[in-house]
């Protein structure tokens, strides 16, 4: 693997990267909303980690996957939903 392929992964990952914050910043939008679509939530994180690549699942912090499992229990719990957000936008923000 020559230098040229290494500069053209990392600024794909630099994309894939992006592109998932821009995502996730989406989705704690929706979940701010006073009236939240619970099930649109869950569809979105789903499909958002089925697209996730396996070396950009082993790049991102475990937050990150737990967040976009965890849909179903902030729906629930608002003290654990207060505490992921808190996580997530600590990550975004980097």
């Amino acid at each position: 693997m020559g230098p040229t392929t290494i500069i053209s992964t990392n600024v794909i990952f630099a994309d894939e990267l992006a592109a998932l914050k821009s995502e996730l910043r989406r989705v704690v939008r929706d979940e701010r909303r006073p009236s939240v679509d619970w099930p649109a939530v869950q569809a979105r994180c789903l499909e958002i980690s089925l697209r996730l690549e396996p070396e950009l699942q082993r790049a991102v912090p475990s937050v990150v996957l737990h967040f976009l499992d965890d849909a179903d229990v902030r729906m629930k719990d608002r003290q654990y939903s207060a505490s992921q957000h808190a996580k997530i936008r600590e990550w975004l923000e980097m």
